[in-house]
């Protein structure tokens, strides 16, 4: 059960479509990586708003900027927010996709879910490979979750 709550690429990942001729060329991108935080800053720019330094996004016309961009920060948490003092408690999931390859760590109200909506334990996938995530790479590549553990900890520290 992979549905729109599961931090699985069924769940994450969803098509974007802009039509705006003579402002964005046609286009078809399945590579660059893109969040739905992207919208505003791009919004803003169109609008001639100024875009606040500490938004983390990028504009999405910025093809520059959109393609070198390595990595993006992703989190899953529960339709009902446990407690608005500590947004922890409702995390499922967060993740991070570096390059193709996506680390999925369990947030602290993963316990109590099915398997297939939260991980229970870290879960490492190569999305180039396998970009259904059937094959959980973690006790393979430790080095490489270690590694993609520490930018999720940078981050967003789960205490």
């Amino acid at each position: 059960m992979r549905s729109k709550l599961s931090p699985y690429e069924l769940g994450v990942r969803t098509p974007m479509f802009v039509r705006w001729p003579g402002k964005v060329p046609p286009l078809r991108d399945d590579e660059t990586l893109a969040s739905i935080i992207d919208f505003v800053p791009t919004i803003l720019e169109v609008c001639g708003v100024p875009v606040p330094a500490e938004l983390p996004s990028l504009n999405l016309l910025d093809r520059k900027a959109m393609t070198a961009r390595q990595s993006i920060f992703l989190a899953a948490s529960t339709h009902d927010i446990a407690d608005l003092d500590r947004p922890a408690m409702s995390l499922t999931a967060r993740m991070v996709i570096d390059g193709w390859s996506k680390l999925l760590l369990p947030g602290a109200a993963s316990a109590g879910m099915k398997r297939a909506a939260a991980p229970t334990q870290p879960e490492l996938f190569d999305l180039k490979a396998g970009p259904l995530e059937t094959t959980n790479l973690a006790a393979q590549k430790p080095e490489e979750v270690a590694r993609l553990g520490h930018s999720l900890d940078a981050w967003w520290k789960v205490e």
